[in-house]
């Protein structure tokens, strides 16, 4: 190990505490000055923050004049449309900020926590252990952040899309809660996101000796199969467009994913 000094059980417990306590503080930090930092510089004028960010994310999901968006309403019949955000309870609006406060903070914050992590576990690891480490964690990072963008710029308007032309096409007026519209945008993003680096964690266990190429190789199938059946449970949108476009990706990875197990397990065997 890089360390060979070892502690006490307590001072592992404390020293966890201690990280998990930074980390957390980090993520509070980041929540307390979304809420207190006004957006004037952002022409928000004494408005806080976050419900300057909540009006813009609004604006952004909800307009389907987009380029991609913009056929698609098209070819759906979907004409100009304003879709309206309400608040239905006395904390329905805090609740929808609070939606998005966290999800920028986990993503602020996200490198001090990652390091938090990484320092806590460094010393019980061996120089080609933290090696693999770090090349799974910052594979895992860039395909979180690659499948939350997705989601965000392309996923979640699309899907807001599809809801306002179903409530349109059956004659009601498209008037959403914001705290179920935030609690969408949060549960979408951090999904995606986390459904994203599923690959990393196959080629880890390849790389672990726990499953052979051959397997995810022989069953893409019954794997193809499964996406499209988690990704139809999951996504609020009861057309299969939003099931599709999550899906699609990931059988993209999942390819790419067997091209990289097959060179880890040939790595191995030599």
């Amino acid at each position: 190990m890089s360390e060979d000094v070892e502690k006490p059980v307590t001072e592992h417990i404390v020293e966890l505490a201690e990280r998990l306590r930074t980390a957390l503080l980090a993520v509070i930090a980041v929540l307390l000055a979304l809420y207190l930092v006004p957006s004037a510089a952002l022409g928000g004028g004494l408005k806080p923050l976050i419900f300057y960010l909540m009006v813009a994310t609004e604006e952004y999901m909800l307009d389907f004049s987009k380029p991609l968006l913009k056929g698609l309403a098209s070819a759906l019949g979907l004409g100009p449309v304003s879709v309206r955000l309400i608040s239905s309870g006395v904390f329905d609006t805090f609740i929808a900020s609070f939606y998005l406060a966290l999800l920028i903070a986990l993503f602020a914050a996200g490198p001090i926590v990652a390091w938090e992590v990484y320092a806590y576990v460094r010393p019980a690891l061996y120089p080609h252990e933290l090696k693999v480490l770090k090349r799974y964690a910052a594979a895992s990072a860039v395909l979180f952040v690659l499948g939350a963008l997705y989601a965000y710029l392309f996923l979640l308007p699309l899907t807001f899309l599809i809801m306002t032309w179903l409530c349109v096409a059956g004659g009601a007026e498209p008037i959403f809660s914001v705290s179920s519209f935030f609690h969408t945008v949060f549960i979408g993003v951090l999904f995606t996101g986390a459904f994203f680096t599923t690959p990393v964690a196959l080629v880890g266990l390849v790389e672990a000796g726990l499953i052979e190429p051959k397997v995810l190789r022989e069953k893409w199938r019954y794997v193809v199969l499964g996406i499209f059946a988690l990704t139809a449970v999951v996504t609020p949108d009861p057309t299969p467009v939003t099931m599709t476009l999550l899906s699609v990706p990931f059988v993209a990875l999942y390819l790419l994913t067997i091209a990289l197990a097959e060179r880890v397990y040939r790595r191995r065997a030599q």
